[in-house]
């Protein structure tokens, strides 16, 4: 619906509420009290009027324009009269907003030039606002200098696509019938710890891509290595392993390992059905499966379409089982498998992928994941805009439970062994299992109140810097059936749930989807039937068509107690002896009316990133 602020006035971009929300949420997950967002190209402010409303508190935002269009603000706008460039360096914003700027002009090297910008978005039509090399990074660059890297990344700066704004865009240019043709916004991110970084001294970090593969500058840096052309041909660049990816490989040289998670039928059919919905995707498009194991996900993706998969894998006797599977399936022709880590390999120049899948999840989500594989592999050869990421988002969840039952009767079999009391065993073993997380199931009757977020991300946007450590405050509330004595508190179970979302509506759903009119009137009534222009229905015919064919479906793949079974189980975190009741220290108990607070952080060490360390502190508080 669009937002309802001042009288209609022509526009480039439809300021639908959907989509100021999503631009209002990502920016507030960008920007802290006291920073700077600055509107270049405002025009009349409108867009800044409502973003101000929605920013938390603290945030700063100014309105700027040149006054080249002589707009007069609209209704509780202040746009100030400044050019781009004289804004950016007066004014010294943390992060620069600019929405559809002037077709042949490039306003993105002075963002870029300036030390205290993070960060910049562009809205608009990537082939009518800007310049497609400069400000972009499409086409390729001087003819002399085809395969130098775009200018933002000889910068030092790296590309984000915000599919989640993008979705609800409406722009003038959007063409119904075409997917070339769409409003977009897209987010380029400082990645140079040194802010006056030279082109020049960036010539080591560039990477030889196609016109749609834009790597991030440790991706360049690793493709830089290489730079003899591949000749259309896969190739590996050997690189040194940690010691944690070694032993990591090793644990999937065993068949047993594949069997326990091809037997996982909950997790199996999910991808099914998640690749099943993505064929409008995968037809007659390139797949990369990242980690691909026993080669299932590779399989399904040539199954679904995909005209080319590449299946990665980086054990050599999983590599060899995935070649025997894609085989027996009849699928040699269009998976090629590829025995190495996703970080050493070089793709044949210009590839990009139409969809990235991985089953790169561990216990407790982060736990010997594969999740910063998935974001090489997507910083370098995602296709920007319609590519995606299967799954392309991700939670993880925690809730105190009790494991009361248990407990007692552990304490009456230790209470009386051959007519002996063993009871003072009960504190060390109560200690030993707190001493790291268990990995087994729990029953929902064990939770004591509604699970909370502790994470939340979309894989299309997050960083590897943001993925790497973790801070949460979460509070719970002692449910109604709670005894009046209380409820022991003995630890706190964790499971997460990935999301496979189907892709943004493009304008052919749009034109595809059941008009509004026929939700709301009857069969009989005259409005019931929407006339499409004589000269649109031929061109829209087959696409709406394809369209019902293929419904939208949004899979969901949880682990949780509430679900049935899958190999991650959960992941329980027990409390030690004093806090679970056994010993002088008072117990952990949650009673009617109180509060449990818990604070959790969640770091990936840097020396051994696919580890996990996990720290709970807790406590019951009034809930007055």
């Amino acid at each position: 619906a669009p937002t309802g602020l001042g009288p209609p006035r022509p526009r480039y971009e439809v300021l639908t509420r959907e989509f100021v929300e999503a631009l209002a949420e990502y920016l507030s997950s960008r920007l802290v009290r006291g920073d700077l967002l600055l509107e270049v190209g405002a025009g009349d402010g409108h867009l800044s009027v409502e973003l101000r409303q929605r920013l938390p508190a603290g945030v700063r935002i100014i309105a700027t324009d040149s006054g080249s269009r002589a707009l007069c603000p609209c209704p509780g706008a202040s746009v100030e009269c400044l050019a781009f460039s004289e804004a950016v360096e007066t004014l010294g914003p943390a992060l620069v907003l600019s929405a559809w700027m002037p077709l042949g002009e490039d306003w993105t090297a002075a963002f870029r030039a300036s030390r205290s910008v993070k960060e910049y978005i562009l809205i608009g039509d990537p082939g009518i606002c800007g310049l497609p090399w400069e400000t972009w990074g499409h086409g390729g660059g001087d003819e002399d200098d085809q395969d130098s890297a775009p200018p933002f990344m000889q910068d030092g700066w790296t590309r984000v696509d915000l599919f989640e704004v993008t979705r609800h865009q409406i722009g003038c240019t959007d063409e119904r019938w075409s997917e070339e043709r769409h409003s977009r916004s897209i987010a380029f991110r400082r990645t140079c710890a040194d802010e006056e970084v030279l082109p020049e001294r960036l010539a080591s970090k560039r990477a030889r891509c196609g016109d749609h593969a834009v790597p991030t500058a440790t991706a360049a840096a690793s493709a830089a290595v290489a730079k003899e052309e591949n000749g259309g041909r896969v190739s590996v660049i050997p690189a040194a392993w940690p010691a944690s990816d070694t032993m990591y490989f090793e644990k999937y040289d065993s068949a047993f390992v594949h069997e326990e998670m091809l037997r996982d039928r909950i997790r199996c059919n999910a991808y099914a059905e998640a690749i099943a919905a993505a064929t409008p995707q995968l037809a007659g498009g390139v797949a990369i499966d990242v980690g691909a194991g026993s080669g299932i996900l590779s399989c399904l993706c040539a199954r679904a379409g995909a005209r080319k998969v590449y299946a990665i894998e980086a054990s050599a006797p999983s590599a060899e089982l995935c070649r025997e599977v894609v085989r027996t399936n009849g699928f040699e022709g269009i998976v090629e498998v590829i025995c190495a880590r996703v970080e050493d390999v070089q793709l044949p120049k210009g590839t990009v992928a139409d969809v990235i899948i991985s089953e790169w999840m561990g216990f407790f989500l982060f736990f010997e994941s594969m999740l910063d594989s998935v974001l090489v592999a997507r910083d370098r050869w995602l296709r920007p805009g319609t590519g995606r990421l299967l799954p392309s988002h991700a939670r993880l969840l925690l809730c105190p439970f009790s494991d009361d039952l248990w407990r007692r009767q552990r304490s009456e079999a230790l209470h009386s062994v051959c007519g002996l009391d063993f009871s003072s065993l009960g504190p060390r073993l109560i200690d030993e299992e707190a001493s790291e997380p268990a990995i087994q199931g729990v029953s929902p009757n064990q939770l004591l109140a509604e699970p909370r977020c502790l994470v939340g991300f979309d894989l299309h946007t997050v960083t590897q810097a943001e993925a790497t450590q973790h801070w949460a405050k979460v509070t719970w509330t002692a449910a109604a059936a709670t005894p009046r004595s209380g409820a022991l508190v003995h630890g706190f179970a964790g499971w997460f749930d990935v999301i496979f979302e189907p892709p943004p509506w493009s304008p052919m759903d749009f034109l595809a989807a059941q008009p509004l009119s026929a939700r709301f009137v009857s069969a009989a009534s005259p409005m019931s039937a929407v006339e499409l222009p004589q000269a649109v229905v031929p061109m829209a015919a087959t696409a709406i068509a394809a369209a019902v064919e293929q419904p939208r479906r949004r899979v969901v793949l949880g682990t949780g107690p509430h679900q049935p079974r899958t190999c991650w189980h959960q992941t329980l975190f027990y409390l030690p002896a004093a806090a679970a009741g056994v010993g002088p220290a008072a117990p952990l108990v949650l009673r009617p009316g109180e509060r449990l607070e818990a604070e959790v952080e969640l770091t990936r060490p840097t020396q051994s990133p696919r580890n996990l360390q996990v720290q709970i502190s807790s406590r019951c508080c009034n809930g007055l």
